[in-house]
Formats: structure tokens, C-alpha cells, sequence
């Protein structure tokens, strides 16, 4: 929850406020009234600061179910409406005539996120503006140099970047061409947000040796990928970040006749710089002919902010993509994950689409085939088969398959151990069209919920396992649990997440998750509980979901989560085993969650069938 209670009564009697729209300390007003735009200005280990001042919290977007299907359709819209243009500019830039699905492939994922980044800021400031008094706003002294990424995953940075953000605000200002509201300036802007954490190194001579490993291993890795691509064919299949462990990926190779390769995203430095004329030339081309405000703005940012690896670097990037060794005409192209931040995969696999060869796609996780707000994604779209985990529905290159991370894992095995691990969410960057710091809030209000329930045998086992990215998308999660409880155990995602299957007797998922998936399929005792009930869902899937409610496994409230834990935690595996609950669990693996006795001998027909 916010903080703060929103005022409720009308604009015209409310007092004026400043408005923060940054978590950077400095632009803050701490001698008159203060309204921050939104939860992320509120750092935790700022909470002492905040929490003693006259300030509220500006009423989140997209925090109803309507409101956020609502927003979701328009930037959709919004997408599918600008994406044309986009093409039609880049072609005759580039000089090239290539078609949508070649595009597709390799700005699609940008594109998507960044219309609902933009969307999501436009609606943030413009209804904070017409529901609150605003008297002032303080912006950085200078903007940043530039708007535009290096490649793909340098947004993901910027997405969390607070001066890249004020700057992005400051221009749907002044396209709103607002009014009676003060800009103020801060001259000298900080450069740091967070708290420098200073590793202290106990023994140097074990990290030396550590560092000299890697670097051994990197050297034997690279040498024996040399050596494999020597002994490849220019026809061979290709095969990329599968998805499943690496020695059943090179089995997969030799089932498919030929020799083992062990493919590996390869690095692209971008050397160009945004060359402001060219991009101010392509801006104007893609204003719309349209009285529609919103997209008119959006519009408008996108040139200044599309990675300079499509427009300054696409030549580059295309010539890097030609010198990887990776096979000229391959039988096919297979990934599960390079579709998204991979540079040079991308644009390797778009040149040879556009020639014939075949393109096909893994699941990548748990939203698909579920998911209301994850239906036709990129990857779906412009692959010839999506090689799903079981499920089929709404487009013809639905494949359905198994789980490819679990193939062959061991299932057998009583738990080592009588611990209970919950398993945590982690914000993202702030891509999604509805307020997400608002909601993880709440989710973490709701996982203090779940501890507080426990009894005291449960509680005293319980380790609380955060997210790997918990530090770099600043979820503070491990602040937050200390601030609830400072004996709270924690792991911080160092563990390889398979040996928590056997070191504990339960395991929680705090959120609708990808593991949810893995450990039903994996037959390891499971629970899950989430906020939002079932409204994420698909119809089609809400039955299967349903089945899990029912048997105990799936929760909608901390308190339920707890009080089955309370219920079994003496024989959880008596729990886990019976009739009710193992009905549940393999009726919905069919589903989504299918698993497969021979993953070679399967997959191996599926990419075959695909051709």
C-alpha cells in the first residue's frame, strides 16, 4: 500500500504540493508541501526521511483490473498503429526493402516496451496534473546527453535511470504544454541513488585463484567452440540457448546428426554515436497524421530514443552477425531465449528467415498460453513454430511439447532436509503500462502477512530466498525483510535453486511464477499464493488453476497460504501424496507443465516436424 492516504477531497481544495518524480534526495522539497508521483520515489532505506514529511503519493495507474486491461488494449493499439511507419522509415534510411517479420524480429521486444513505457509516463503525469494542485516541479540542471540506448539491453538500465526518467517527463511537459507551474533547477545533479556497498575481501589468495579459474575455464570453453565450428556444416541445425541442460543440448546435436555444439550468445560492442541530425530528420518522418494526443507523443519520442544498434550501428551490427561462424544455411534456426537482448542473433536470424529458413521458438517461462497481458508476444508471432510446454491455443505455430529445463532431472528423493523456503518476486524495470512499484508494495505487505501467520515451528525453518536481480532492479528486498523482522533468514539467490528442491520439505511461491511450473512437474511439494486472484488468467486456463486452488496448492491470500502450512507442516509429504493433491498436479502439467521420459527422442521430432 502507499504510505500515504491519497487526498480526497476535490483539486481546488487541496493545498499545493511540489512534485517529486525522482528518488534522487536532491531534487526534494523539504520546506513546503510535497507530492510524490509514484512509490518508486521512495526508497526504503530512505523511509526515515520520507515518512517525516508533509507529502503524499499521487493515486497509482492501472491499479484496477479494468483500468489495466484498458491501458494494456491501447498500447497495443498504439504498437501495431506505429510499427508500419517504422519500417517503411528504417527501409529507406538503410536503403533496403526488408518486410515487417524481418523487423519484427529485431525491434519487436524494443518497440512493445517502449510504448508501454511511454504510455505509462504520459498517463502518469498528465492524471497526477489535473487530480492534484501542483505549485512546482524540480527538473536536472541539463539533460542527459542523449535519450537513445546502445542496444536492447541497455534500456533495461535506462527504464531505472532516475535522470533519464526526469528527462522523459520533462518532455511529455512540454508536449502537454502545461501551465502555472513552476520548473525549478537543480545545477548540480547526483550521480548515485543507491548505497555503496563496499565488499570487504577476506582472503585474497582465494579470490586470485578464483579469478584465474574463470579465466582458465573461459579460455578451454572458447578453444573447444573454435574447434567445434570448424567441424560444422554450413547446413547443420541451429541450436541456441535451448533451454535444456547443456549435455542434453549436445545430445540434441548429435540426435539431429551432427557434431556437438555449444552455442553461446556472442558480446557486440557499440561503437557509433547518436548522430542527432539524422535522427531529428527521421523524427519528422514519423510524426502522425492524427489528432490523437497521445499518440502523437509517442511518436514523436521514438526516434530519439530506438537503440543506435538499428540506426547508426545497423550496418555494423549486420557485418558482426556475417563473421560469427555460425552456419550459413542451417536446417533450422531453434532458441528459448536469444529472441530478446541477443544483438546478433537477432539480426543473423532475420537474414536468414527473409531467405527460407525455418525459425522456431521455445517457452520461455510461465506466462504463456496463461497470461492475459503475455498473448502474442514477439517470439510467438514471428517464429514458424512455438514449441509450447504443453498447452495449444490461438495461433497455428502453437506446438505443444514439455518443459525443456527439467528434461531428465531427477524426481526421486525424500527432502534432505526440514526447512521451508519462500521464493520471491523482484520488480522489474519500470516497463509495464500499470504502476508496478505501487503493486510490489503491496506485495510485500502480503509476504509479511504470510510470515506473521506461521506458527512457530514453520516460521523458526523458514528462509526467505529473493529474487538473483533483487540488488540491480532495487527491489531493496533484502532491507524490507530486515525492516520487518531483523532475525528473518535470508538467501540471496546465490544457491543454485535446484538444491533448494531437496534441502527443503516445502516450497513456497510467492508470486505466479515460472518455478511453479518446474516444481509441479518435478513432483516436489509445492505451494504458491498471490494478490490479484485469478483476473491475470485467460479463460481457458482458470479452470486448471481452479484444480490447484482446490487441492491446497494455490492460494489468494497470505493468511490461507499460512494456515494450510500450519495444517500439513508435520507431514507434508503425506499431504503432497495424496489422491486429491496428485490429480490436481498432473492434470495441470498436461496442460502446462508436460513432461517428457525421452526429451532427445521428442524434441528432436518436433524440430524436424517443423521444417
Amino acid at each position: 500500500m502507499s504510505p500515504y492516504r491519497v487526498e480526497s477531497t476535490g483539486k481546488l481544495t487541496q493545498k499545493l504540493r511540489h512534485l517529486v518524480i525522482s528518488s534522487d534526495i536532491s531534487t526534494w522539497k523539504f520546506d513546503r508541501p510535497v507530492l510524490f508521483l509514484g512509490e518508486w520515489c521512495l526508497r526504503e532505506e530512505d523511509r526515515s526521511i520520507w515518512e517525516n514529511m508533509d507529502a503524499i503519493v499521487a493515486e497509482p495507474i492501472g491499479a484496477n483490473y479494468l483500468e489495466r486491461s484498458s491501458l494494456h488494449l491501447q498500447a497495443r493499439r498504439i504498437e501495431f498503429e506505429l510499427f508500419p511507419r517504422i519500417v517503411t522509415i528504417l527501409n529507406n534510411y538503410h536503403g533496403i526493402a526488408r518486410d515487417e517479420r524481418y523487423w519484427k524480429i529485431i525491434i519487436g521486444h524494443w518497440l512493445r516496451e517502449t510504448v508501454q513505457l511511454l504510455l505509462n509516463r504520459i498517463t502518469t503525469i498528465e492524471r497526477c496534473l489535473n487530480q492534484y494542485q501542483v505549485s512546482s516541479i524540480t527538473f536536472y540542471g541539463s539533460a542527459k546527453k542523449d535519450l537513445a540506448a546502445r542496444d536492447y539491453g541497455d534500456i533495461w538500465t535506462l527504464a531505472m535511470d532516475e535522470h533519464w526518467n526526469a528527462d522523459i517527463f520533462e518532455r511529455i511537459l512540454t508536449y502537454s504544454d502545461v501551465k502555472n507551474i513552476r520548473v525549478e533547477r537543480l545545477e548540480s545533479a547526483s550521480t548515485e541513488n543507491g548505497t555503496v556497498i563496499d565488499l570487504e575481501i577476506e582472503n585474497n589468495n582465494k579470490i586470485t585463484f578464483k579469478k584465474f579459474y574463470k579465466k582458465a575455464r573461459r579460455f578451454i570453453d572458447r578453444s573447444a567452440r573454435r574447434f567445434a565450428t570448424k567441424l560444422g556444416r554450413e547446413s547443420d541445425a541451429f541450436v541456441i540457448n535451448s533451454y535444456l541442460p547443456p549435455e542434453k543440448e549436445l545430445l540434441l546435436n548429435v540426435a539431429l546428426g551432427q557434431f556437438p555444439q555449444r552455442r553461446t550468445a556472442l558480446g557486440h560492442e557499440v561503437k557509433e554515436k547518436v548522430d542527432k541530425n539524422v535522427r531529428t530528420i527521421l523524427g519528422e518522418k514519423m510524426k502522425l497524421p492524427t489528432d490523437l494526443r497521445i499518440e502523437g507523443i509517442i511518436a514523436s519520442f521514438l526516434f530519439d530514443l530506438i537503440p543506435i544498434n538499428y540506426v547508426e550501428g545497423y550496418k555494423h551490427l549486420l557485418e558482426a552477425s556475417e563473421l560469427t561462424g555460425w552456419p550459413n544455411k542451417p536446417k533450422f534456426i531453434f532458441t528459448s531465449n536469444n529472441f530478446i537482448a541477443d544483438e546478433i542473433f537477432k539480426i543473423w536470424t532475420a537474414e536468414r528467415v527473409c531467405k527460407g529458413t525455418p525459425y522456431i521458438v521455445g517457452q520461455h517461462g510461465n506466462r504463456y498460453g496463461t497470461h492475459k497481458f503475455n498473448e502474442m508476444t514477439i517470439e510467438e508471432v514471428t517464429s514458424d513454430r512455438f514449441l509450447t510446454w504443453g498447452w495449444k491455443r490461438g495461433l497455428p505455430q502453437h506446438l505443444p511439447a514439455f518443459i525443456f529445463k527439467n528434461a531428465n532431472k531427477s524426481r526421486s528423493g525424500k527432502s534432505l532436509n526440514t526447512g521451508l523456503i519462500l521464493l520471491q518476486e523482484n520488480p522489474v524495470a519500470r516497463f509495464e503500462v500499470w504502476e508496478q512499484a505501487s503493486e510490489f508494495g503491496k506485495y510485500m505487505e502480503e509476504q509479511f502477512r504470510f510470515v506473521s501467520c506461521l506458527e512457530k515451528e514453520a516460521r523458526e525453518n523458514l528462509v526467505v530466498r529473493l529474487h538473483p536481480a533483487y540488488l540491480v532492479m532495487e527491489g531493496e528486498g533484502d532491507i524490507r525483510w530486515k525492516n520487518f523482522d531483523q532475525n528473518i533468514k535470508l538467501d540471496l539467490g546465490k544457491i543454485p535453486i535446484r538444491e533448494l528442491w531437496f534441502n527443503n520439505k516445502l516450497i513456497v511461491h510467492g508470486y505466479d511464477s515460472t518455478g511453479i511450473l518446474e516444481t509441479l512437474e518435478a513432483n516436489r511439494p509445492t505451494l504458491a499464493f498471490w494478490q490479484n486472484g485469478l483476473n491475470h488468467l485467460v479463460e481457458e486456463a482458470i479452470p486448471y488453476y481452479e484444480l490447484l486452488i482446490e487441492a491446497g496448492i494455490v492460494h489468494l491470500t497470505p493468511e490461507s497460504a499460512a494456515t494450510k502450512i500450519n495444517e500439513v507442516w508435520e507431514d507434508v509429504e503425506n499431504w503432497w501424496k495424496s489422491i486429491e493433491v496428485q490429480n490436481a498436479r498432473e492434470v495441470f502439467c498436461r496442460e502446462y507443465a508436460r513432461t517428457s521420459a525421452k526429451p532427445i527422442r521428442d524434441l528432436k521430432k518436433l524440430l524436424l516436424k517443423s521444417i
